[in-house]
């Protein structure tokens, strides 16, 4: 007796449908892990080599920076010797320049004040007594021209008005004589009327003030007329 068997076919049912579908998504996703992995491998490596270009580049600024501050220092050496010759050279003037300023600022200035009024001598030694003055005080302009006679002043503070010889007058005389015609002369009085002040701008008075004095317009009208 001849028995048949039937021919297998493939299980095309829903259990083998379903056993394909799970084997390719398993074998689909093994492939995308891969890739993955391989591409965070490369963001890896080319980020280091940025890096390694910041890197390149920044030394290379470096490098080009102290290339030209060498460069610059170099450049400049002959100049530095020269001014270090210069000043070994003339350190004996410096040195008596230095010395000749000491003794100017030691060297009091001669200030003469012609006012007949005592009590505007006090004012005026007041205001100039922590000044650096040699001060000189003569009553009227006949006492002034005598006290000429004996010293050279570096400057006079003249008053206008005067009983024996007035300040104008004293002017005159003193820009009449050469050795006396250089000293400047600043003009003192209680007046400021125009005439006054015209007159004695006339004569060679170098400035003029007005009494009551005021101390920095006094201190700067003989700074003024000293330099």
């Amino acid at each position: 007796m001849k028995i048949v068997r039937p021919k297998t076919e493939p299980d095309t049912g829903i259990w083998g449908a379903a056993g394909d579908q799970t084997q390719k998504q398993k074998s689909g996703g093994g492939d995308s892990s891969g890739a993955s992995s391989s591409d965070a491998g490369g963001q890896k490596k080319l980020a280091k080599k940025g890096e390694d270009l910041k890197s390149e580049i920044s030394r290379l600024k470096r490098d080009e920076v102290q290339q030209y501050f060498r460069a610059a220092a170099e450049s400049v050496k002959p100049l530095k010797q020269w001014a270090h010759d210069l000043k070994q050279e003339y350190a004996p003037q410096l040195e008596s320049v230095r010395a000749l300023n000491v003794m100017a600022e030691c060297v009091q200035p001669i200030a003469l004040v012609v006012d007949d009024d005592e009590f505007q001598h006090k004012i005026i030694g007041k205001i100039l007594e922590d000044q650096n003055y040699h001060l000189v005080f003569a009553s009227g302009g006949i006492e002034a021209l005598r006290i000429l006679r004996k010293i050279r002043p570096d400057i006079i503070l003249m008053d206008v008005m005067m009983p024996d010889m007035d300040g104008l007058e004293v002017v005159r005389y003193m820009k009449s004589a050469p050795q006396l015609a250089n000293i400047p002369i600043i003009m003192a009085t209680g007046r400021s009327g125009k005439d006054t002040v015209i007159e004695s701008l006339k004569v060679g008075a170098t400035s003029f003030v007005v009494k009551p004095f005021d101390r920095n317009k006094l201190l700067d009208k003989l700074a003024q007329a000293l330099h």
